[in-house]
């Protein structure tokens, strides 16, 4: 097992997952309905938010994010940005952007930095 968490595994996490894992594939033991968890599996194993629409378009809709094709001269990234920080004049630039060579890994980026700053609630707890 790797040290450091696959992206979506840290992004679940953020969520408030109670992870679990047999050393290859990652788990939750929380309840069902809750977006991180993949209520089709049994067990349920943990959505792949940079790579399922499926899973991270309600986190996008849920978290009021907007994402971007932007370019450069030398190349282009997808950048995802947190709405409700135009509203919120003392939350840091990297806390509410994110880039990524695609949009999911841009959103995934996002929700690691909003949970880092305290700005992500765990499913479950309000707004």
């Amino acid at each position: 097992m790797s040290e450091e968490k696959p992206l979506h595994v840290r992004v679940a996490e953020a969520l408030g997952c109670q992870l679990r894992t047999d050393g290859h594939n990652w788990g939750c033991y929380c309840d069902e309905g809750f977006l991180h968890s993949g209520a089709s599996m049994s067990p349920p194993y943990i959505n792949h938010y940079d790579t399922d629409w499926s899973a991270t378009g309600p986190l996008i809709e849920k978290y009021e994010i907007a994402i971007g094709r932007w370019a450069q001269r030398d190349r282009g990234y997808w950048a995802a940005h947190w709405q409700p920080a135009w509203a919120d004049c003392g939350i840091p630039y990297e806390a509410s952007n994110a880039e990524a060579p695609t949009p999911l890994v841009a959103v995934c980026n996002l929700l690691l930095a909003l949970h880092a700053a305290g700005k992500l609630k765990p499913e479950g707890e309000s707004k």
